[in-house]
C-alpha cells in the first residue's frame, strides 16, 4: 500500500519574486479586436487562479479613546453601580448609628423604670348566677397603691394616663378597670398613687364561660390576682425627646382571701314585696294611692323605714300630746309659802332640757361619722370628715393625727350648717376608715359612712 501524499498547508513561494520551477510564464497573447469593438481572446480566456500569496496584508485599524467614550453604558452596567453604592451607603449608616448607641450606652447606662403594688385591698367581689344559669353578673371594687421608680440619672419619663386592668390570674377574666393619671417621672424620682381604685360598680354581664371559670377560681382557699397596665412613654434626655412608645405593665403574684358575705351568691333570691292592709298596693306606691291619708296609721306600723317622715311626724304628734295633758294636769303645792312642789320643778327642768319653744322635742344628734369627697377647682381634691366630736374627739387632736398620718394638710373649718368639720387635703376616703377604726377603737365601723351620688352609703 503506497503512503498518500497530502498538499502543503502553505503554497510554495516564490523566491525573489520568481515562481516556483525556476521558469517564468510567459506573458499572455494580445487579444484581437472584432469589427464588433469585442475582443476575441476574453470568450476563450481561461479563469485566473487564486493565489493566496496575492492577498494583501490586514493591517489592524489603531485604538481610538475618542469613539471609546462616545459609546454609551449598558443599562446592567448603571443597575449594578446604584446597588452597589445604595449598599454601601447603607451599611455606612448601620455602622455609625451602632457607634453612637454605643457610646449612650456606655456614658448614660439607661435602664427600665420599675412599677411595684405595695398593697392591694378586695373591698368587693360578688358574682350572682340566675337559677337557670344563663345570665352571670359581677360586680367588684379594688382598691390598691402603685409605685413608680425611675432609676436613671441622665434620663425622664412623661407617662400619659394609665389604663389599670384587674384579671384572675388563673382563669385571665377581668374583674375590674380603672385609670391613674399621667405624671412625670424626673432622673431618680419615687411617684406613688395612694388609693387607686379598679371597679366594676354597674353589674358586667359574662359569658357562660367566663362565668364558670370564675367561679372555680373564686371557691379557692386563695385566689390570684394580677394588675396590667397599659400607657404612652416619652423618654427625655436633656433636648431630646423621643415619640410616644407603648408599654404594658404586669404585676403578678397577689395572693388573696376574698370574704364569704363578698365572694359571690348561688342563686338570686326573689323580691318580697310588702303590700298595704289597707290599699292592697305596694308600700313603696301607697303615696301615690286614691287616700293616701288612711294609709298612713299601717305604714307608720308596719313600714316605718319606707316612710321615715311619716314616723317623725307622728312622734311629734304623740309628743305634743304627751305635753298638752302634762300642762293640763295641775299638783297643788303643800307648803304655806307657796313654793312649787318637786315635781313641778322635776317637770319644768326637763322640759328646759328637752323641750323648744312651739311644744316641739329637740332631737339627739345620732352617732356616726361622715366621710365625703369634694373636687374643687376640678383639680384639688379634698376629704371632709364629719360627726368625730359626737364620740368625744377632740376635732384639733385628729386633725393633727390625720395630717401626720397621711403626710397632708389637714385643719378643722365650719361647714354649711355651722358645725366644725375637719378638711383633708387628697383623696383618702376608702383609707382613712381603716385609720379611725384603729385609733379610736369606741368608733364603730358600721356607724362610719360614705356620700356617694349624693346617698348615704355605709361604710362596712
Amino acid at each position: 500500500m503506497t503512503d498518500r501524499v497530502f498538499p502543503a498547508s502553505k503554497p510554495p513561494t516564490a523566491t525573489n519574486g520568481a515562481p516556483p520551477g525556476g521558469s517564468i510564464p510567459p506573458p499572455p497573447a494580445p487579444a484581437a479586436v472584432t469589427s464588433n469593438g469585442t475582443a476575441n481572446g476574453m470568450a476563450n480566456q481561461k479563469p485566473q487562479v487564486y493565489i493566496p500569496a496575492n492577498r494583501p496584508i490586514y493591517r489592524p485599524q489603531p485604538y481610538s479613546r475618542r469613539h471609546h467614550h462616545q459609546s454609551r453604558p449598558s443599562c446592567r452596567r448603571i443597575c449594578c453601580c446604584c446597588c452597589f453604592w445604595s449598599i454601601l451607603i447603607i451599611l455606612i449608616l448601620a455602622l455609625m448609628t451602632a457607634i453612637a448607641a454605643t457610646a449612650m450606652y456606655v456614658i448614660y447606662h439607661p435602664r427600665p423604670p420599675s412599677f411595684s403594688v405595695p398593697s392591694l385591698r378586695i373591698s368587693r367581689v360578688n358574682l350572682t348566677t340566675a337559677s337557670d344559669s344563663s345570665v352571670s353578673h359581677l360586680s367588684s371594687f379594688f382598691n390598691f397603691t402603685l409605685l413608680s421608680e425611675n432609676p436613671n440619672q441622665h434620663l425622664s419619663f412623661s407617662y400619659d394616663p394609665f389604663t389599670v386592668t384587674v384579671k384572675s390570674a388563673k382563669s385571665g377574666t377581668m374583674l375590674g378597670n380603672g385609670t391613674v393619671p399621667a405624671f412625670f417621672s424626673d432622673n431618680g424620682n419615687k411617684t406613688s398613687f395612694h388609693g387607686v381604685i379598679a371597679t366594676s360598680t354597674t353589674a358586667r354581664e359574662l359569658d357562660p364561660d367566663e362565668a364558670k371559670h370564675l367561679k372555680t377560681d373564686l371557691t379557692r382557699a386563695r385566689v390570684v390576682f394580677e394588675i396590667q397596665m397599659r400607657t404612652k412613654v416619652k423618654m427625655i434626655m436633656g433636648k431630646l425627646k423621643s415619640e410616644g412608645v407603648e408599654i404594658k405593665v404586669t404585676c403578678e403574684g397577689f395572693e388573696g382571701t376574698i370574704p364569704k358575705e363578698l365572694s359571690m351568691a348561688e342563686k338570686l333570691e326573689p323580691v318580697k314585696v310588702l303590700y298595704c292592709g289597707v290599699c292592697s298596693l305596694p308600700a313603696e306606691y301607697c303615696e301615690f294611692g286614691p287616700d293616701f291619708a288612711r294609709c298612713k296609721p299601717w305604714l307608720v306600723e308596719n313600714a316605718p323605714d319606707l316612710y321615715p317622715d311619716l314616723l317623725k311626724e307622728a312622734n311629734e304628734k304623740a309628743a305634743d300630746n304627751v305635753s298638752d295633758k302634762l300642762q293640763s294636769v295641775g299638783i297643788s303645792s303643800g307648803g304655806a309659802d307657796g313654793a312649787p312642789s318637786s315635781a313641778q320643778t322635776g317637770t319644768s327642768k326637763k322640759e328646759e332640757v328637752k323641750r323648744l319653744p312651739g311644744g316641739k322635742v329637740k332631737k339627739k344628734d345620732r352617732q356616726e361619722v361622715i366621710i365625703e369627697k369634694v373636687v374643687r377647682n376640678k383639680r384639688k381634691c379634698i376629704t371632709i370628715v364629719k360627726g368625730l366630736e359626737l364620740f368625744g374627739i377632740k376635732l384639733s387632736d385628729a386633725s393633727k393625727k390625720l395630717g401626720k398620718k397621711f403626710a397632708t394638710g389637714a385643719s378643722v373649718v365650719k361647714g354649711p350648717t355651722e358645725k366644725e368639720q375637719i378638711d383633708v387635703q387628697g383623696d383618702i376616703i376608702y383609707d382613712i376608715v381603716e385609720f379611725i377604726t384603729d385609733t379610736w377603737p369606741d368608733v364603730p365601723e358600721r356607724s362610719i359612712f360614705f356620700i356617694e351620688d349624693g346617698k348615704k352609703v355605709q361604710a362596712g
